[in-house]
């Protein structure tokens, strides 16, 4: 054989090498498929590290638990808000900058949409998947409480700054869960539709307002 021959041989092999790298992104959405069609609870991590293409020390890497699967960009978004909530305008309302800070924190690219629906859906199949993240989501309630209360001059522990807080959080779940039912707009819009609605109900001389 030549040594062009040679070559070409080579060339024409398989190559082998490390394996193609799953970003998290993408073995979070494989994951969140996977139960949808089996059920939560059905699916192994080593069911997800196998549809995945990825070894299982891999997947344990980017997601120690299971439930980070569903969680997963969860606390990005939080870091965002608390990021937007620090730039509000001080001329601005508080609700205008709730509003604004949900817009800038679910901006997400058309692309993560599917991840995004059947993460929503999954947990208020499984309320039980909050255990998770329930340090999380007590910080996320704090920065929102604190940030109302600092805003309206209320004391933070006074019940209006608790009911106002609930509200909002409940509000923006709730139009979450709906968004991920169907509907075509961004789910900033639907958050943003939300809280409008919300201003209303409260009224006009609110102290959210």
């Amino acid at each position: 054989m030549t040594a062009a021959q040679a070559s070409e041989s080579s060339d024409a092999a398989p190559r082998r090498g490390r394996p193609v790298e799953v970003q998290p992104e993408q073995a979070a959405l494989i994951a969140l498929r996977l139960f949808d069609e089996r059920g939560y609870d059905e699916v192994s991590m080593e069911d997800v590290a196998r549809a995945a293409g990825m070894s299982r020390r891999s997947l344990f890497r980017y997601f120690p638990r299971k439930a980070d699967l569903v969680w997963s960009g969860a606390a990005e978004a939080q870091t965002d808000i608390r990021g937007a909530l620090a730039r509000a305008r001080p001329e601005a309302s508080t609700i205008d900058a709730l509003r604004a800070a949900y817009a800038t924190a679910l901006d997400f690219s058309e692309d993560q949409w599917e991840a995004t629906r059947r993460r929503l859906l999954l947990i208020q199949r499984h309320p039980s998947l909050y255990d998770a993240v329930r340090g999380q989501l007590d910080d996320q309630r704090e920065l929102l409480a604190s940030f109302i209360a600092e805003r309206e001059g209320l004391a933070r522990e006074s019940l209006l700054v608790h009911v106002l807080t609930d509200a909002v959080s409940a509000a923006s779940f709730s139009a979450l869960v709906w968004w991920a039912s169907g509907d075509e707009r961004s789910p900033a819009e639907a958050i943003n539709a939300a809280l409008a609605e919300l201003q209303k109900a409260f009224g006009a001389t609110s102290p959210i307002n």
